[in-house]
């Protein structure tokens, strides 16, 4: 008797500490005024399987481009928080082009282009 209620309360625990989200997306538009740079974020989302669709399609990206130039502030910027961990990483920075395309950038890095498709996609899972 003893054995089932201590498995009980291991099952109840595991399924408490699923039910927590271990990645938010913070989604936001960048921004300039009077020269001071940030970000405000508006949409989060906790969906893992949203959060990792993403991560898999921004990983698929190979095509380079240029940069959008130093005055051109990106159209969306997002991140993955790990709230547990009091961390936010991977940051990115899209311009969306007219095309239906558009450029992504995470700091410190190249700049990529990522297809018509893929950024329906993106904007999709980004609510934007």
């Amino acid at each position: 008797m003893k054995a089932k209620r201590l498995f009980g309360v291991f099952v109840l625990f595991f399924m408490l500490a699923a039910c927590g989200p271990r990645e938010v997306l913070k989604i936001g538009t960048p921004f300039e005024d009077d020269g001071q740079e940030g970000v405000e974020y508006e949409v989060e989302v906790k969906d893992a399987e949203l959060i990792e669709e993403l991560r898999v399609l921004l990983d698929g990206v190979n095509v380079e481009a240029t940069s959008p130039g130093e005055d051109f502030t990106a159209d969306m910027t997002f991140k993955v928080d790990r709230p547990e961990e009091h961390t936010g990483v991977d940051v990115t920075f899209v311009w969306f082009q007219e095309d239906g395309s558009s450029v992504i950038h995470h700091p410190y890095g190249s700049y990529y282009v990522l297809d018509k498709e893929k950024t329906e996609r993106m904007r999709e899972i980004t609510q934007q």
